[in-house]
């Protein structure tokens, strides 16, 4: 019924048949933490590689986090990059010799040309657990910044095809948010130091 009342309000999504977020919760999902920060904050957040460094969005002067994982273990972890904008990449603090296999999720190789008939996924975590959204493009504004149909917190990732395409950096009032081109996320991920 919800998804029928959607796509009566979003004619521009296209007619083809919309992707299953319940599948999209299942695969993804174990990616998917939530990092959390003194003052009791949080933000969804990502593994982007399966050696734990995870994406997320973090407000200035944050250096130090717990990342809790989708089964609910929690890690020590440490801010590797934080850009202006709060985009924040994350890295477990490991023992020596731990190398952790983390499910991670594929992000886009260049930026997708992503149109207002493109279904989009977005995954959120709601009290643990994978919290899925259907949605499209509405615009894109003049710095760059995708104006999404998509009601997800900061952080969360947005797929199409079954990779992240961007990144939600805030929820724009109650069914929207505004996310970043995995391209940045490529560009700060570049700029961190190699081992």
């Amino acid at each position: 019924m919800l998804l029928a009342v959607f796509l009566a309000l979003s004619p521009a999504l296209s007619a083809a048949a919309p992707p299953s977020v319940e599948a999209a919760a299942g695969r993804f999902g174990p990616a998917l933490v939530t990092v959390r920060w003194a003052d009791e904050g949080a933000s969804t957040g990502f593994f982007v590689t399966s050696a734990g460094t995870a994406v997320t969005v973090l407000p200035e002067g944050v250096t130090d986090v717990i990342v809790e994982l989708a089964g609910g273990a929690r890690r020590q972890g440490q801010v590797l990059l934080r850009e202006a904008d709060g985009l924040a990449l994350v890295g477990l603090s490991l023992t020596a010799g731990e190398t952790p296999r983390l499910p991670a999720l594929a992000v886009v190789d260049e930026d997708r040309v992503v149109s207002a008939e493109v279904w989009l996924v977005g995954l959120g975590v709601q009290e643990g657990q994978p919290s899925p959204s259907l949605g499209g493009l509405r615009r894109v504004d003049a710095r760059g910044r995708w104006r999404l149909d998509l009601p997800l917190p900061p952080g969360a990732p947005v797929l199409m095809d079954g990779r992240v395409v961007a990144v939600v950096l805030e929820r724009d009032g109650r069914t929207a948010s505004v996310a970043l081109p995995a391209g940045r996320l490529r560009a700060a991920a570049a700029r961190l130091p190699r081992p």
